[in-house]
């Protein structure tokens, strides 16, 4: 996974994916880096497809109700999740809980009305027609951030031209979009 990329390789170092989904790219690519591997799920169907493919600690309990050791966890990650939960705050509080001390949580792909493609779409902005329960600023995510414990390492805002790709090939967006923001992104990549 390109979310994965950077991290070295690391033994007896705990995972935890949140919203693991299928077929499960960011266990898959922290297993192959030498990770100790556990997701959570929401979908039943997708555990049950997940344990055939072999990755087995997968769970379809929220967070909060696993009941891990505290400091048992070096990464707790929400790739695509954190918007979907019913409390972030919560959330991130049992998260900082079970990570061990210097730990690190972390989140990618946090939607925000306050994006450049949430700007230039405005109403029709596609992350609004989906299953998203919050949003997220840079203001407001660096702020439940610290509220729940984290200090803030790194707090960036893309628009990538493949997540624009994967958007237009899943029908998220239409063509006229993806062209104009294809060639928005490639104006204000350069500052």
């Amino acid at each position: 996974s390109s979310d994965l990329k950077y991290v070295k390789p690391a033994n007896n170092v705990r995972l935890l994916d949140v919203g693991c989904g299928y077929p499960g790219y960011h266990l898959l690519a922290a297993k192959k880096l030498g990770y100790d591997i556990s997701g959570i799920e929401v979908s039943e169907e997708v555990i049950d497809r997940l344990h055939k493919d072999g990755l087995k600690q997968v769970f379809l309990e929220p967070l909060h109700k696993l009941n891990y050791d505290s400091e048992s966890f070096d990464v707790v990650g929400y790739f695509t999740t954190l918007e979907h939960v019913k409390s972030p705050k919560e959330e991130l509080k049992e998260a900082n809980r079970i990570l061990k001390l210097g730990g690190l949580a972390y989140m990618s792909y946090l939607p925000s009305l306050d994006s450049e493609i949430g700007e230039i779409q405005g109403a029709e902005y596609y992350d609004i027609k989906i299953d998203h329960r919050f949003y997220f600023s840079p203001q407001t995510i660096r702020k439940l951030l610290n509220d729940t414990g984290f200090g803030v390492v790194s707090l960036t805002t893309l628009i990538h031209e493949d997540s624009l790709q994967r958007d237009y090939k899943n029908n998220r967006i239409s063509e006229k979009d993806f062209n104009r923001d294809r060639k928005s992104t490639r104006l204000n990549s350069s500052h």
